[in-house]
């Protein structure tokens, strides 16, 4: 995928950043009666995966198509960014609520995706 990400022109770049960005408003924002509330979802923690592939998947596309660099300032802006979506979901969605244990999931994915760059 990174290779596929470095390859596209400019225009396409725009398109992927324009929609995943818009996949992760739609997802942070959605009132929380429409999520799926499956007892198993919950036994298995599948909520955390999600945060987590969310967070890996967004720290590649956005270095990848934005950044090409890990300089310390773009970091930052990569750690500031789980704690607008939690608490920005608390704020503007229904029957959201913001979670601690899934904002440091969402921080360890970053770190995750920067350990391994």
């Amino acid at each position: 995928m990174r290779q596929w990400l470095a390859n596209l022109n400019k225009n396409s770049k725009k398109v992927v950043l324009f929609l995943w960005t818009t996949f992760l408003f739609v997802i942070h924002f959605i009132p929380g009666k429409t999520l799926p509330q499956e007892s198993w979802m919950s036994q298995y923690h599948i909520d955390k995966f999600i945060h987590f592939t969310v967070f890996f998947l967004s720290s590649l596309i956005y270095t990848q198509l934005i950044l090409r660099t890990r300089h310390n300032r773009w970091f930052l802006c990569f750690l500031i960014s789980p704690l607008f979506f939690e608490w920005g979901q608390s704020l503007l969605s229904l029957d959201r609520n913001f979670e601690f244990l899934d904002l440091l999931v969402d921080y360890f994915a970053i770190l995750v995706f920067f350990g391994l760059v």
